[in-house]
Parts: structure tokens; sequence; C-alpha cells
């Protein structure tokens, strides 16, 4: 039986893909939010216009967070 405070919990998935992975790595991101889950995408403010890219080509209604890699001193590249 659950306890009410695991009823409204959903599930979120991090995906941080590295060079060669990408393409991979944003489908599964995209399959997983075309079914419910919230998905996030980890990556370097380097990569985000790539990713938001390619998030965009797909007709998937699904949102897709992308967040950019800081430090201290500032974005990652």
């Amino acid at each position: 039986m659950d306890s009410p405070n695991n009823q409204n919990q959903q599930l979120h998935i991090f995906f941080m893909p590295f060079i060669g992975h990408m393409i991979p790595l944003i489908d599964l991101a995209k399959l997983f939010a075309s079914r419910g889950v919230k998905s996030s995408i980890i990556t370097t403010a380097a990569y985000t216009e790539k990713v938001y890219q390619s998030i965009q080509k797909s007709a998937s209604e699904s949102p897709i967070q992308v967040l950019a890699m800081t430090t201290a001193a500032g974005t990652i590249t």
C-alpha cells in the first residue's frame, strides 16, 4: 500500500550525454518524456544550443528541460 507521501511523486530522470553519445541519449530523453516521465538533459554551455535544436526537431509535445553546467567561476564550456 502506498503511503500518502509517495502518491504525488513523479519520476525525474537526468541525462548527461558525452561527446559521441549525445543523439542516443537525447532520443532516450524524448522517449521517457513522451511517456510522461519528467526528463532533463545536463550539458555544457557550448552544447546547450545543439541540444535545444535536436529537441525542437522532434514532434514531441512533452517538455524536456535542458540544464547547462556551471561552476563558481561561471559556465563550463
